[in-house]
């Protein structure tokens, strides 16, 4: 979609839903590597261990992630013993990847 910097500058400048979905289904394809690799995103580490840290009883714990994304928090909390995770985003490209 293009280097780090205009990537977040065309993101923050979005106007409304039917933008933030076009955009987000553009840029599905490159947006794990973009994130993590091209801006250092540690987000979703850092939520799944939080969370982890506030429900010990992780198995039986139902999370929602609004927003999911290609799922990166849903693997980063997998990898925190998270059975169960449901997503949702404006983006079907987005969750066609997370799925």
């Amino acid at each position: 979609m293009g280097e780090p910097r205009q990537i977040l500058d065309h993101v923050y400048a979005l106007k409304g839903p039917a933008e933030a979905e076009s955009t987000y289904d553009e840029w599905a394809g490159t947006y794990d590597h973009d994130t993590t690799e091209g801006l250092g995103y540690i987000a979703p580490q850092r939520a799944a261990e939080r969370l982890s840290r506030l429900l010990p009883d992780r198995p039986r714990a139902e999370v929602l992630d609004a927003g999911c994304g290609t799922g990166l928090v849903g693997q980063a909390l997998a990898g925190h013993g998270f059975e169960v995770v449901d997503g949702l985003d404006l983006s079907q490209a987005m969750l066609d990847i997370a799925r």
